[in-house]
This record gives C-alpha cells, structure tokens and sequence, in this order.
C-alpha cells in the first residue's frame, strides 16, 4: 500500500482496484463477527469468480466497519486498503470531472449510477434523478431496436431541438447531484462510487495511458536499485 500512496489518483485508483478485487476473489466476500463491526474474511471463501454482488457486499461491509478499532491481522490491512480506495475514489472522480474530458452522456450516466448507492434521498434527490433519468432515455441509442425506431421517425429539427434540451437537463440535473454527493460522500455506498469511476476512467480513455506510466515507474525504480 506504502507504493499506491505515491502513485497520483488515477494510477493509485486502477492499482488499489486491481488489488481489492484481487482480496475479494480470494478471501471473500467479506463479512463481520456477529453482532460487531469487525471486519473479517470470509470463512469459507467462493470457489467460484466474485460477482457484482459479492463486490458491492464487500465494500459495504467494509464502509461499515471503517470507522470502527479492529484487531490486527490480515483482515485488518485488507479494510485499509479498501479504505484507501475509497478515498482515492473521491479524488478520482473529482480530477475526471475538472479534466472536463468526460462526454455529456458518459457524465450523466454515470451520475446515475451514483444515484443507485445514494443512502436516504429526500423527496428533492428523487425528483433529480427521475429527470436526470427521463433526459438521458431521450437520447439515441441504436442498440436498442425500439428506442433507435423512435428516433428514426422525428423529424430532424424536432429531433435536434430534443437533444439539445437534453443535454441541457443532463448538464444542469447531474452538476446539481453530484454537488450532493460532493456535500457528503458518506451518503454514497462505497461499490458504487468505485464502478463509476472505473467506468469513467475508461471512457476517457485514461486506463492504457495509466497502465503503462505504471509500468514505466517501476521500470525507473527497477534501474536504480
């Protein structure tokens, strides 16, 4: 982990990703003693792949526990790291917001999909993310018969106009939102901030170029030792 901490955020993000999921396949998914919040591995770990499930259990389970003392051992380091994951989430997700490089749909989705972690929403958040929801379903997609038939048919400046409100609604709906998240981050179940974000890393087009800064790094430390 002491190597995570030197790497900037999206390299550090990719690296404790990698390494959580890692956990996750071999000692999860993670649970606690009963009737405490100590965080522990599981006691008969899956003989099969993790699954989306096992991931977001896990991580709730460790935002549970986080706060909480817990005995040293190898459970111990395991919730740090994933403490420091989410941490580097929230980092994460800010420099891909201010590097103003995610498209419009990609950032609304996206914040829709942090909506699905969003613990208690008032009546204000709910109505954001049902017209955060209806302007996305506005746009075209051609992978989806019915909805690339409904596009066909509208005439083309009715059809640009629709767009353009919609990313408007986007824009406007999404920012709103995520200055909620922003507001407190401890409202947002931790699996679901980490899926957006690897999702947006991917979108940019980040993850080639940090894998290989990665790469090159250890190279350099490899020379000079």
């Amino acid at each position: 982990m002491i190597k995570a901490t030197l790497l900037p955020p999206i390299p550090r993000f990719l690296y404790l990703l990698a390494a959580a999921k890692s956990l996750i396949a071999a000692h999860g998914p993670y649970t606690t003693h009963p009737k405490t919040t100590v965080f522990t591995r599981a006691a008969t770990p899956s003989c099969n792949p993790p699954t989306q499930k096992d991931y977001a259990i896990s991580f709730a389970i460790a935002k549970d526990c986080i706060s909480s003392a817990q005995p040293d051992g190898p459970a111990k380091s395991d919730l740090q790291l994933f403490g420091l994951l989410w941490t580097t989430t929230i980092e994460a997700i800010d420099l891909l917001l201010e590097s103003c490089h995610l498209d419009n749909e990609s950032f609304g989705w996206g914040v829709f999909g942090l909506t699905a972690g969003y613990i208690d929403p008032d009546p204000l958040f709910s109505s954001m993310k049902s017209r955060l929801h209806e302007a996305l379903c506005k746009f075209p997609d051609m992978e989806n018969p019915k909805r690339g038939r409904e596009m066909l048919v509208i005439g083309g400046a009715q059809r640009v106009d629709g767009l353009v409100k919609a990313r408007r609604q986007v824009h406007v709906m999404g920012n709103l939102m995520m200055q909620s998240f922003r507001a407190d981050w401890g409202r947002c179940r931790w699996w679901y901030g980490v899926a957006v974000a690897e999702r947006w890393i991917g979108r940019v087009g980040w993850q080639g170029d940090v894998l290989l800064q990665v790469e090159d790094k250890g190279k350099k430390r490899e020379g000079e030792d």
